[in-house]
């Protein structure tokens, strides 16, 4: 694993460790929520997606890709998300803000999360109002319209219950080593 870029957030030892402990949570969270799959698939917005829930150049529709593969993109697009949001937001965070926001970066994007009302709030310092910005990141945009996760007809109310356990993650409700609560709160059925 390359070690992550925390000379935006401050750099020191308490910065990368905390850092460090939240990527291995934050594996662990996503190998949850998102399945491996080794065929390239459409997902619900119609974006080209592999391994979990990786897009991009790095998706060749049509390719079956190893697990070794899988393994390698999965790595750097934790580490190109959890970058993002260290040059974005340039002030450290605790070990559980990483998951939460690595989490829901993984999901929209870094430019969507560097964008968005909740980075503002984090730069400023205010985790709280940052934080409980994460449900209203609920819509995809399926045929060029904007849909709501929460009516269950768009099949992706999946979206509905991350934003969910992002929120209690980012306030340091979820703890850690508690896995078992992890997997029954992302895969709770929608």
């Amino acid at each position: 694993m390359a070690a992550p870029d925390t000379s935006r957030t401050g750099g020191g030892k308490g910065t990368l460790a905390a850092l460090l402990a939240a990527l291995m949570v934050l594996a662990g969270a996503l190998s949850v929520a998102e399945d491996d799959r080794l065929t390239p698939y459409k997902d619900s917005a119609g974006i080209w997606t592999v391994c979990r829930g990786v897009t991009g150049p790095a998706v060749i529709p049509g390719k079956r890709y190893k697990a070794q593969e899988c393994a390698v993109l999965n790595n750097a697009a934790m580490h190109k998300h959890t970058d993002g949001i260290a040059r974005c937001i340039n002030r450290p965070l605790q070990w559980y803000e990483w998951v939460a926001w690595g989490h829901f970066t993984y999901n929209v994007g870094v430019a969507g999360f560097c964008n968005s009302t909740a980075a503002r709030y984090l730069r400023a310092g205010n985790s709280e109002a940052a934080c409980a910005q994460i449900p209203s990141w609920r819509f995809i945009t399926i045929g060029g319209a904007k849909r709501d996760c929460r009516d269950r007809t768009w099949n992706c109310y999946g979206i509905v219950r991350r934003r969910e356990w992002e929120m209690s993650m980012c306030r340091g409700d979820i703890p850690a080593s508690n896995y078992p609560d992890i997997e029954a709160w992302l895969k709770e059925p929608a």
